[in-house]
């Protein structure tokens, strides 16, 4: 029997090594949502109207079950994209692309989708509105599962972009689920919820790239699609037979546009602007590094070295699970901080930290620097991101929120497809490190621009005119409350923005 190769021995290590982070990573969202969601549900069973009754883990609220089922779902999606996204530099080289192509054709994939999906998701917001909001996550994460098994048989490079703008056009369930779930949530657990969605959100981003890179290393870039369609398909499957929707399409106004565009204007209140604004900024600042991050990391001291080659590929993937990591544990913290410093203050200080925290990068020169810095900017975004989203779902109206959601996803959009452009040109003139200090800029004018423009939304609901006479508003009350929701109306959007 012939001798195992050390090669062999390296290769099992670190395939051993990819494995058990990525189950770290899930376990420990796993063991967040678990706590968080069973606190909760002691502490709800020990006073008001459930005062006495024995609570075991089985009885959840209907919005709870919701969020918790949106959650693995959420989860699933991202991860199945995130086995296909971070190697598609790679995967392209199989299809005839080399040498300087290469990077254009990544960027161009990149810059693909996230216009796409910038140009249609108020679309899909004001649909939502109109039709519900679970079939417009059945429909985002089925395409996701039609267009990535669909890259398994791409025959070229024009194919494959060509997948990657119906993936912008069609899928889209970050903000489906957001606006999904926001819909059942109370006002005073709208963070809580928001928290566990991004945390979903950081997880699978940071788990994705872990099992994609050891499913590539065995299955080939065909066996991952497969794999990551498998898991589109879970998500999907886990939304239609586990999330009911008590969906009742809205009565139009009289005079109302049937045009969802026409209908959008209504939506886009200065408060809603305002956030959008935010997203924008946050998401273009945050990704401006993107495209120097593997580049930089050669030239940093305690990148492992294999037979003489850098790990680059594995030193990336650690600065950005850990980063994630921090940010979804950080996520499913936000209802505790913005119940102690309101959400207005958090997201304020979240996001002027990590653009100070982005300075350091200029200067480092070692990988656990780098990992440091990374680590601390994501638990600040995964305090930030989850306010924003609770903020905006309480300053919308609960029939407009799926369009609410939808605006500032389309910012959040336009920011990650402008971004790594803006880097990229700012890098090649200026040098790698610059992107840093304009990350670390544009994040502290955030901070003003949030300060300047958004209000604390208010804590009680108030009442908005309606034409439905008054007995009817108190009936449709009485019956929300009974069935398990707030029972109220919707805030004034001149608690949030500008003067009361």
């Amino acid at each position: 029997m012939e001798p195992v190769s050390s090669i062999d021995e390296e290769h099992a290590l670190r395939s051993y090594l990819y494995c058990r982070l990525s189950i770290a990573l899930l376990q420990t969202a796993r063991q967040q949502v678990t706590t968080n969601v069973t606190a909760f549900d002691q502490r709800h069973y020990r006073g008001g109207h459930h005062a006495g009754k024995a609570w075991y883990p089985g009885r959840v609220s209907r919005w709870r079950r919701i969020l918790f089922v949106s959650f693995i779902a959420q989860l699933c999606a991202l991860v199945g994209f995130s086995f296909v996204f971070p190697f598609l530099p790679l995967y392209i080289q199989t299809l005839g692309v080399h040498g300087a192509a290469i990077p254009l054709w990544a960027g161009v994939l990149g810059f693909s989708l996230s216009i796409a999906m910038a140009l249609v998701a108020p679309l899909w917001g004001t649909l939502a509105d109109r039709y519900g909001r679970k079939p417009m996550v059945v429909r985002a994460m089925t395409a996701g599962v039609f267009t990535t098994a669909l890259l398994i048989v791409a025959p070229n490079i024009w194919a494959v972009l060509g997948l990657r703008i119906l993936q912008g056009i069609f899928t889209g369930s970050v903000a489906a689920s957001q606006a999904l779930v926001a819909s059942v949530t109370p006002r005073e657990r709208m963070a809580f919820s928001m928290g566990l969605m991004q945390s979903a959100v950081f997880t699978g981003a940071a788990a994705g790239p872990f099992v994609g890179g050891f499913l590539d290393d065995h299955l080939g870039f065909h066996g991952t699609f497969a794999v990551g369609a498998a898991m589109l398909a879970v998500a999907t499957l886990l939304v239609v037979f586990f999330v009911d929707e008590d969906f009742k399409r809205p009565i139009p106004e009289p005079g109302a546009s049937r045009n969802p565009l026409v209908n959008l204007r209504k939506v886009a209140s200065p408060s809603l602007l305002a956030m959008a604004l935010v997203l924008f900024m946050s998401e273009f600042g945050n990704v401006v590094p993107a495209p120097v991050l593997a580049l930089l990391a050669p030239h940093l001291s305690g990148v492992p070295v294999e037979h003489g080659i850098a790990q680059t590929p594995t030193t990336v993937g650690v600065i950005l699970a850990v980063a994630g990591l921090c940010a979804a544990i950080a996520a499913t913290q936000a209802q505790r901080v913005t119940n102690r410093f309101g959400y207005r203050r958090v997201l304020i200080v979240a996001i002027f930290l990590a653009g100070v925290f982005y300075i350091p990068a200029f200067f480092v020169g070692a990988v656990w620097q780098f990992v440091a810095v990374r680590a601390l900017v994501g638990v600040c975004l995964g305090l930030a991101m989850p306010s924003a989203s609770a903020i905006i779902g309480l300053m919308t109206p609960e029939r407009q929120r799926a369009s609410a959601y939808s605006v500032t996803s389309s910012a959040s959009s336009f920011g990650i497809a402008f971004g790594p452009l803006v880097g990229g040109a700012l890098s090649a003139v200026y040098g790698l490190r610059i992107a840093f200090l304009v990350t670390a800029f544009v994040l502290l004018l955030v901070s003003g621009v949030v300060s300047a423009l958004v209000r604390e939304p208010s804590a009680v609901e108030k009442e908005v005119v309606s034409p439905m006479p008054a007995i009817a508003r108190s009936a449709a009350t009485v019956s929300a409350r009974s069935n398990g929701g707030d029972g109220g109306t919707e805030p004034s959007h001149n608690h949030i923005f500008g003067r009361k």
